[in-house]
């Protein structure tokens, strides 16, 4: 599976819950663990795709398949999260070795 079908599939937006989910009311503390659990995935995908991005193929595979645009993505929607703006931008920073991002 592609590294952008990991990302797509944990920003969609009724289940990626970002910052700024309304916890007040019923369901309220699932809707925390849900978030948890969300982001601990978002974490370790990142994370992954950080670790393949290490080989020069994959990383032209990221940037032909736009995973970064994913990743931009997750980083919009949790932009107050500061361990996975910092697993997105080490990876960003990988990727960023590609020929092709350095035009």
């Amino acid at each position: 599976m592609h590294g952008i079908c990991i990302i797509k599939a944990l920003t969609f937006q009724n289940f990626c819950l970002g910052s700024g989910t309304e916890r007040v009311g019923p369901g309220g503390l699932r809707r925390m663990k849900m978030e948890s659990h969300v982001r601990s995935v978002l974490i370790q995908a990142i994370a992954l795709l950080r670790n393949l991005a290490v080989l020069s193929g994959h990383r032209d595979e990221m940037v032909a398949s736009q995973s970064i645009r994913g990743v931009v993505e997750v980083m919009a929607l949790w932009g107050d999260d500061q361990e996975i703006l910092l697993n997105a931008s080490r990876l960003l920073s990988k990727v960023s070795m590609t020929p092709s991002c350095q035009v």
